[in-house]
């Protein structure tokens, strides 16, 4: 699950920049991962098997929930003007989630963690690529 949401956030960023017209695909996509993310959780809730991993689904799952109704249930514009109180949350639970799913990794073993690691790195690496470029705050 960490994998795909982090490249799924580093496609939404890299095509900010380049592929404009396909970037709200993107951002479609980084929140519906929020699902199997849930799912996932919940599973392991019913079958008394919580770890490290269902939390870092779990907290993915919330901050989807969040941007859904940020993004597309109340419509909130805090991107332009930009809107601190809504901003610094909305990023700061993405990356916590995403490195939270990440790290939990390490308990499937190095190389998992490893790929897991790389691809949230990744996906920081192009978030920094889109702010640069002066994309990251479109829709």
């Amino acid at each position: 699950m960490s994998t795909s949401s982090n490249l799924m956030g580093t496609a939404l960023f890299i095509s900010r920049v380049h592929y404009p017209n396909s970037a709200e695909w993107f951002g479609y996509g980084t929140q519906l991962m929020g699902i199997p993310a849930l799912t996932l959780s919940m599973y392991d809730f019913t079958q008394n098997q919580t770890d490290f991993a269902t939390w870092g689904n779990l907290a993915y799952a919330s901050w989807a929930l969040g941007a859904v109704l940020v993004d597309h249930v109340f419509k909130v514009e805090y991107r332009d003007p930009l809107r601190p109180g809504i901003m610094v949350p909305y990023v700061a639970g993405y990356y916590f989630a995403i490195g939270l799913q990440a790290a939990a990794q390490y308990e499937s073993g190095l190389i998992p963690w490893a790929i897991a690691g790389t691809c949230c790195v990744i996906n920081t690496a192009a978030s920094l690529y889109a702010h640069k470029k002066g994309t990251d705050f479109r829709r």
